[in-house]
């Protein structure tokens, strides 16, 4: 019998890349197959984070059926990680990726920096969510982004990080501004909430400007009048019905607040009285 050769899987390229806040995400909130495609297209994004993909192309490159592709573009679409729009009827699928607060989740200790490893970090936009090591990108240029919007193949080379992209420099972001009322039902999820294990809110721009729509559809859509007074009632009681948003997944204020999770956590917490 041959002797079996060893293998070093870094030198083995290109790479899916799936970022370490995915990875560490419960089997119960996203399917492995849906972080697989989540991989898959961040390896097609372009510079402005666009991607042009058919579900045929990405049912090959992943070894799926065409349906179970277009299942997992659906959960991420539901978990609002992505976006489409198919601007021609047939044609390619456009997407765009979203901000989402598992981004902004502590990541495990076992993604911690290990000095041994070779690979080195990465910095999403000036800062990156949590800490940890992240692997070489498989980066596609703009040219073959363009040929993808012709529906053609084509093989994705591994391009190295370069020296220049591991001393990013961290630029100081202005802090957010938001509404007095806003703020203060931000405050109050913070007390509440934030204690609960949720994630505290606050610092970013693009989550209070959520947070705001949010609670502007809430005043539009209820009968029942929405004050923080209200509001805090509602979260305590939330909290103590062990309501699995706050207390299995702790989902964070801009997602308990979408309309519907937030007339179905109301509803119940109603039933149960």
């Amino acid at each position: 019998m041959s002797e079996r050769q060893f293998h070093n899987p870094k030198t083995h390229a290109p790479s899916v890349y799936i970022p370490c806040w995915l990875i560490q995400v419960p089997h119960e909130e996203i399917s492995f197959g849906a972080k697989l495609l989540y991989g898959r297209l961040s390896q097609w994004s372009s510079t402005k984070g666009d991607v042009y993909r058919s579900a045929p192309q990405l049912a090959k490159e992943l070894g799926m059926g065409e349906r179970t592709v277009k299942r997992f573009i659906k959960e991420l679409k539901d978990l609002g990680l992505i976006g489409t729009t198919q601007p021609q009827a047939g044609g390619l699928n456009h997407f765009k990726f979203y901000d989402h607060p598992w981004m902004y989740r502590k990541l495990t200790p076992e993604f911690n920096t290990n000095a041994s490893d070779p690979v080195p970090h990465l910095a999403r936009g000036s800062a990156s969510p949590g800490t940890g090591v992240v692997p070489h990108l498989a980066r596609i240029s703009s040219k073959e982004v363009k040929r993808s919007k012709k529906d053609i193949c084509t093989s994705v080379p591994d391009m190295p990080i370069t020296a220049s992209q591991t001393n990013l420099k961290t630029k100081t972001k202005p802090k957010p501004h938001a509404t007095k009322e806003v703020l203060e039902y931000v405050e109050i999820w913070n007390e509440i909430a934030g204690d609960e294990g949720c994630p505290k809110v606050g610092n970013n721009k693009r989550q209070l400007g959520t947070i705001k729509r949010h609670l502007e559809v809430i005043k539009q859509k209820w009968e029942a009048e929405l004050s923080p007074k209200s509001f805090k009632t509602w979260l305590v009681a939330g909290i103590e019905a062990q309501h699995y948003m706050f207390t299995t997944y702790h989902q964070s204020m801009d997602v308990c607040l979408k309309w519907k999770n937030f007339n179905d956590i109301y509803n119940k917490i109603e039933s149960a009285e």
